[in-house]
């Protein structure tokens, strides 16, 4: 089995930069997001088990805008 845990303040700063670029890019909104950890392990079959410590802030109209597209 392999794992792969992030802590550090600047890889976790990184990897949210990322994924907020990408909401922006794929979505169209601004999503703050501050991931605190990760964790990844992979057994020796074909799954991965991925563990995330998430933060997100989204404008209020933002949130129901998104959800008002993906119900309907």
């Amino acid at each position: 089995m392999d794992e792969m845990k992030i802590r550090s303040k600047w890889l976790t700063r990184l990897v949210s930069k990322y994924i907020m670029r990408y909401i922006k890019k794929q979505l169209g909104y601004d999503v703050n997001v501050d991931i605190g950890s990760v964790y990844v392990s992979v057994d020796d079959g074909d799954m991965a088990h991925l563990h995330l410590e998430v933060n997100a802030d989204v404008q209020k109209d933002d949130l129901e805008k998104f959800i008002d597209e993906k119900l309907t």
